[in-house]
């Protein structure tokens, strides 16, 4: 009886993994349908943007083009203008540094960007500059761009003596100046009154 128990149990376990199997092959043959639909999807999103764009620029579809630049690319034309980036940041550092200074604050900068340059500018996936419109709006945007990544600012982290020291500078001469206007509008209200 045992035997016949485990028969069964057998059985019940081969057609429960033969359906099991059966599903696993439906969720395949779905996520691939998925992923044509996505692509489908997107391929419609960017040909919409393109006729908008070419609409907003009154020129034709066939004058809109699409430039591809991953960041990396950037990041080490950005190097060749200041080799020193070499010691202070790694690879993924640059581009992380180059798609911020793109962004700006809240998508400004890229903003700014689109708008001067009559483009359609994104970052993809944080490592490509996607770039959408006329040549010579492309060509000025990844100008402008590129002038983003490649401006010079520094934090710079100053210990306590210093800031004492840049505070009593400040100190002195306010009081220098506080002392010339007091000493002028005296000498003013002297004469005024003479």
């Amino acid at each position: 009886e045992k035997l016949k128990t485990k028969k069964k149990t057998l059985q019940a376990n081969s057609k429960l993994s033969a359906e099991v199997d059966e599903m696993r092959s439906q969720l395949g043959v779905l996520r691939a349908q998925l992923l044509e639909k996505e692509t489908a999807i997107e391929e419609l999103t960017a040909g919409l943007k393109r006729v908008d764009l070419a609409n907003r620029l009154r020129v034709s579809h066939s004058a809109i083009e699409e430039r591809v630049v991953p960041l990396a690319d950037v990041y080490q034309q950005l190097l060749l203008k200041n080799p020193f980036l070499a010691n202070t940041h790694t690879l993924e550092q640059g581009i992380e540094l180059c798609a911020g200074r793109m962004i700006g604050r809240n998508g400004l900068s890229l903003r700014g960007v689109e708008d001067s340059c009559s483009v359609h500018a994104s970052i993809v996936n944080g490592s490509e500059l996607h770039l959408l419109g006329t040549a010579a709006g492309i060509a000025q945007a990844y100008e402008q761009l590129f002038a983003l990544c490649d401006s010079q600012t520094a934090e710079l982290e100053l210990g306590e003596d210093c800031v004492a020291l840049l505070l009593h500078q400040q100190a002195a001469r306010l009081k220098q100046l506080e002392e010339r206007y007091v000493l002028c509008y005296v000498c003013h209200v002297c004469a005024v009154a003479a």
